[in-house]
């Protein structure tokens, strides 16, 4: 502490002050403070000031122009997700109407080709009964001719025998199991 006080003293000394030098206010110094702050302010706004504030200025343009583009870009996001959003929604609507006209052709393709299959077996019957029919006239005129045939061997076998009504009669049937 006495260092202290001594070094006061010493200051007191020097400016002929008792009182705390700092705040001592001396005119010339005063003067000269001023002059040096606004000389240093002079040169700062001079050379320093305003590339500081130009420099500033860009960044806070590079800033606005980066949020404008950042902005930009989620707009731009935003509708290529809707864009997103619609294609699929399309794609899928396409895809049903595919699908429903896929059905619907295969329900078609499948109601004809069972139309056809139908017909194709209506003709077939249709020509199977047609040849049922011509094989039973074949087989009826087969057997008529038979019959006339047969008639006739009867008749002539009875015509040769000439016999009495009642062999005849006897000779026919036996003739006719004969046959048969």
């Amino acid at each position: 502490m006495t260092d202290v006080k001594s070094s006061y003293e010493t200051l007191s000394f020097v400016y002929g002050q008792s009182e705390n030098p700092f705040f001592a206010v001396d005119p010339g110094l005063t003067i000269w403070t001023w002059l040096v702050f606004f000389t240093l302010l002079w040169v700062l706004y001079k050379f320093a000031w305003k590339p500081i504030l130009k420099n500033l200025d860009a960044r806070e343009e590079k800033i606005k122009n980066s949020i404008l583009d950042a902005e930009r870009v989620a707009k731009e996001l935003e509708d290529t997700l809707e864009k997103k959003k619609s294609i699929i929604h399309e794609a899928n609507l396409e895809a049903r109407k595919l699908i429903d006209n896929s059905k619907a052709s295969a329900e078609k393709v499948r109601a004809e080709l069972e139309a056809k299959a139908r017909e194709e077996a209506n003709l077939i019957l249709a020509n199977a009964n047609k040849k049922i029919e011509s094989e039973t006239q074949k087989a009826l005129a087969e057997l008529k001719s038979y019959s006339v045939k047969l008639g006739l061997e009867i008749a002539s076998k009875i015509i040769q025998d000439n016999l009495n009504d009642e062999k005849n009669h006897r000779l026919a049937k036996k003739y006719l199991e004969e046959i048969n």
